[in-house]
This record gives structure tokens, sequence and C-alpha cells, in this order.
């Protein structure tokens, strides 16, 4: 299996299951899903599809997506493979497709399982290879390239470490995606005791939490982040699939795979699809944020805490009293094709941004992003706090990555951002420096 360790359980049984048409009984509203009643996760954090997401791109800055998989081809929008420099962003890993099917797999086409926002678009940004290995300068650019072509919600189910790809470039595009009204969900990490390392950057910090709401040995906390809050990560699939998360997968020279994977690189994406979900239905970026946050479950410890942040994402409460008639594709983003002369905006902070202790090390290192629009549109003129938006959006992934690395300073630049790719604690990612990342 190409890229990976061999620590992700793929069953041939159980592709061929969730792959199998199941028909439904007549007059029924859809075809079921066969993988449904496997995805605890969905029914931990209340995914009852007030809203599906439709009209909602959620970027999926990864290992590219399996374009051609069942489950997912009818949900993604165009990309960008700046791996290879071209647009074609197919996976050659399978954790870009494992996160993607969490955000929007397609529900009810009797096909594998269903995402938490399975009306949402999927924008497929590869900047991770094949053996899940990456660097900052190209997650800078897919973070650039997702706002400038239409993201609404940026998803960073990046690194084992988030301490050690937190730094100028990543947040400042954290903050720059925000100013311009996208969403960013990052994957705290998975370095056990550790905390994420994230502070005021306005982004999502996600935590994982097990199938009994605990805490898996290997997830770092959300530490300070302001916005921290926890969501399934599932355990590891050695100890039992019941307790990992089910998701689409993909595996060289086979069709619709599916499989069981753990981390906080799962937790993120359940994350990205409430907003989306939450953003179809007419909230605005910062009412979707301060919604999921102020009707987080607590866990752990009472109120907010290093740990699990907010607490337990709890999308049934969090939609609860807003309008399925919203959901029409205008709440709060754009549609598969935006207009580049639109421009987004938070519109204001989310009101619950009170800021978590924890013994986790202040952030270091940071990522700008762009405007809305396409490719020669012009970036959103409002600026990132603590530094000022591009001023035009590059025509080219090497003019992006060009641009997001003018300013580095390479005796301080991070070596690289690696995928979280296994179930384990241990064994996640191979290292590669940025010296040593030449494709």
């Amino acid at each position: 299996m190409r890229g990976h360790t061999g620590l992700v359980r793929r069953f041939a049984a159980l592709a061929a299951a969730l792959a199998g048409l199941v028909l439904a009984a007549p007059g029924s509203r859809a075809a079921d899903d066969p993988g449904r009643p496997d995805q605890w996760a969905l029914d931990r954090i209340g995914a009852v599809h007030a809203g599906d997401g439709r009209g909602i791109t959620v970027a999926v800055i990864d290992s590219g997506i399996d374009l051609q998989h069942a489950d997912l081809r009818d949900r993604i929008v165009p990309g960008i493979d700046l791996v290879d420099d071209d647009a074609v962003a197919q996976d050659e890993n399978g954790h870009g497709t494992h996160v993607a099917g969490i955000v929007a797999a397609t529900g009810g086409n009797g096909v594998g399982i269903t995402g938490v926002a399975p009306g949402a678009s999927l924008m497929p940004v590869r900047v991770l290879d094949a053996e899940g290995a990456g660097t900052v300068d190209d997650v800078v650019a897919g973070i650039r390239w997702a706002v400038a072509n239409g993201a609404d919600v940026v998803n960073l189910s990046l690194s084992e470490d988030a301490q050690a790809v937190l730094g100028p470039t990543l947040s400042d595009a954290v903050r720059e995606a925000w100013a311009a009204g996208v969403v960013p969900v990052v994957a705290a990490g998975n370095q056990y005791v550790l905390g994420s390392g994230f502070a005021n950057e306005p982004a999502l910090v996600v935590a994982a939490t097990t199938r009994d709401d605990g805490k898996p040995s290997y997830s770092s906390t959300v530490g300070s982040a302001q916005w921290g809050i926890a969501a399934p990560g599932g355990e590891q699939p050695m100890l039992g699939e019941s307790g990992a998360i089910l998701s689409t997968f993909w595996v060289e020279g086979q069709a619709d795979q599916y499989a069981y994977d753990c981390g906080t690189s799962m937790a993120a994406p359940h994350v990205s699809g409430a907003i989306a979900v939450l953003l179809s239905l007419g909230l605005s970026p910062a009412d979707a944020v301060d919604r999921v946050l102020a009707t987080a479950r607590d866990i752990g410890a009472p109120g907010r805490d290093s740990t699990f942040g907010a607490g337990l994402l709890d999308l049934a409460a969090a939609s609860d009293g807003l309008d399925p008639a919203n959901d029409d594709g205008a709440g709060g983003g754009t549609s598969p094709a935006p207009s580049p002369a639109t421009t987004r905006g938070p519109s204001a902070a989310p009101s619950t941004t009170g800021a978590t202790s924890s013994p986790g090390s202040s952030p270091s290192s940071a990522v700008p992003a762009g405007g809305d629009g396409d490719a020669s549109a012009e970036a959103p003129s409002s600026t990132a706090p603590g530094g000022g938006a591009p001023t035009s959006v590059p025509s080219s992934s090497e003019e992006v990555r060009r641009r997001a690395s003018a300013n580095d300073d390479p005796s301080k630049t991070v070596p690289a951002i690696v995928a979280a790719l296994a179930a384990a604690g241990a064994g996640f990612f191979a290292v590669r420096t940025r010296r040593d990342a030449s494709r």
C-alpha cells in the first residue's frame, strides 16, 4: 500500500460491501448508505442534517482526494496540485481521501458512507506527496489558492506535531483567510500530552475524542487556542475498528476503497463539515464559529479547559432553531463556481473567544492567504491582524509558492509539514526536510 506504514487497516470485504448498492424500499426517500451504522462519530456530534452544507465549499488541504471515488466524485470542484504543479489533485496516499469523506461523502446514494455535510463541495488542494510529506511553502500556497478560488472553509489535517509547523507564515495565512471570510479548521496534532501551540489565531483548533468522549492517548490538547474544540478522532483500528473512524480511502489500482483510521486528522473534518452546515443555514462565519463553541458539550474538567477547549462538537445543538429552508447555497459562502468580484468578510469576531490555559508553548510560525475569486482577481482590501493581505492573487502555483516564501528566513523556516497517516500514536509520518523535499 503505497506511502503507508501498514498501520491503517483496509479490508477487501469491507470495501466490497460498502461499494455495493443497497436498493431503496418502494416509496422510500433514498437508498441507505451501508456504512452509516458504523459511523458512530456522526451520532456523537448530532449530525442530524438539519442542513447538508449545500452551496458551501470546503478546501481539503492535504494529500489530494481520490477524484473518481463513487462517494466523493459528485462533490468535487476544481482544485490544484502543488506537488506536481498541475490542476489534477489526485490522491496518491489515502489520507486526504479519508479526510474528505468525513466532511462530505455523498449521502443517501446507497454506497459507502455519508459525510457530516453531504451536500457540500470538496476542493482538493494537494500539498502532500505519496509518502505524506510536503513543505510549509506548499501549505502556504494551498491556503492562499483555496481562499482565492472560493473556499468557505479550509481544513488542515496536516501534522503530527502542530507546534512544529506553527510559525509566522502559517499564522499569517490563518489570519488572512479569516479576514477574507474563510473559516480555518486545524487538527491539534498527535503529540500525546503537548498542546497545539495555537493561541490567538482565528482558527478552530480540534482535539480528538474517543467513542466514549474520552481523550485518546495520541491526541494533543487544544492548549491555549482561543477557539479550541473537540470532535471524534477515534481509537487505533488495531484495538478494534468499532472505535475507529470509517471513511473513504484511496489504494493504488483499486476503486472505491474505505478504511478505518484515527487521529486529530479525523477530528478536524467533523468540525469543518459542521461549519459548512451552519454556513449553508445562513450563519456568517463569525456566527458559525460562535455557535459551535457556545453549544459544545462540556467534557473533561468543568468549563473550558486546555484539553478539549469548549467541549465536544454538538451539531444538533448548534443547528437547533435554524431554518433548513435557508440551505440554498446562499448562506455565508460561495457556490462551486464563485464570482471573482465578490469579497467576503467574517463580519465580526465570535463572542466566545476566551483563551484556555495550557502549559503549551506560544505560537512561532504562519501562512499568508489571499482573496476571493479566480486566479486573475484582486485580493480583498481587508487586512489580517498583524499584516497586510497580498495585493493580487498569483496566477500559477510556482508564483504562489515564490510569494509565500519571499519573506521566509531560511534559518528559521520549519523543515517540513507532514500528514498524520496512520492509526497509532507512533509512526504517523515520515519527516522530510524542506531541503530534501525536491520532487
